[in-house]
């Protein structure tokens, strides 16, 4: 089956207009340098793949391992394995899946990302999944670790950070209507469809003016241990805690 949904099709072509769009021309000539980085799998590869930058694919970046509950539904995983499914229920955040990872496993694994990303000098952006855009969201948004299983991360939504010189963060979100541009291509197909512009009226409150800029040139005050990191001598993050 294809690593993607229709409507996952119609947000990956829509993508690489929109991003253009936020990333204003610096001093009126080329667009500021922009890194695209995705995991290994090939539904964020596919995503990304219209974005017209450099591209790195870091394994880090990888959806949570579910490992024996792969492929599985969460229904599913409570009528096969009620016992795995009340364990996660009572500790989402430190859970690890039979042969799998944790929530505290994939924070682990991303340190070496958000130590690049706070020395990047141009804008970045990632196409990741769920559990990783939770995490790193949680990070740079300063949330509770706790809390990091349980936040809001959209399908087909643009997610801006800005650093701010107060060291937090600005967000924009941007939540793009692949109904809406599904339909307008639908009759684009039939002659019917109007000509350009859809991917605008598509992105829910993106104005043109906008910019990405500010992500330029700027380090993030933040250290990773007010996030929670795992030192070698820390507790098992996989261990459900009393």
């Amino acid at each position: 089956p294809p690593p993607h949904s229709y409507r996952g099709q119609v947000y990956a072509r829509l993508l690489p207009q929109i991003l253009m769009d936020r990333v204003v021309p610096l001093a009126g000539s080329a667009p500021p340098p922009v890194a695209v980085w995705t995991s290994t799998l090939a539904r964020t590869i596919i995503t990304a793949s219209g974005l017209p930058f450099p591209k790195v694919q870091w394994k880090a970046l990888d959806e949570i391992q579910a490992g024996i509950c792969e492929g599985m539904t969460y229904r599913e995983i409570a009528a096969r394995l009620p016992g795995e499914y009340e364990l996660r229920r009572r500790d989402k955040l430190r859970y690890r899946y039979p042969s799998g990872e944790s929530y505290m496993d994939v924070i682990q694994r991303l340190d070496p990302v958000i130590s690049e990303v706070e020395r990047e000098r141009e804008c970045v952006c990632i196409v990741a999944h769920q559990a990783v855009l939770r995490a790193l969201y949680g990070y740079f948004m300063n949330r509770p670790l706790a809390e990091v299983p349980s936040l809001n991360i959209p399908l087909h939504t643009i997610m801006e950070l800005t650093p701010q010189p107060d060291g937090t963060m600005a967000e924009t979100r941007f939540e793009v209507d692949v109904d809406l541009a599904a339909a307008r291509e639908g009759l684009a197909g039939d002659g019917g469809g109007e000509k350009g512009g859809d991917h605008q009226k598509a992105a829910r409150g993106m104005p043109r003016s906008a910019s990405l800029a500010e992500l330029r040139a700027k380090s993030f005050v933040r250290q990773l241990d007010a996030f929670g990191r795992l030192s070698s001598d820390s507790d098992d993050p996989g261990r459900l805690m009393p």
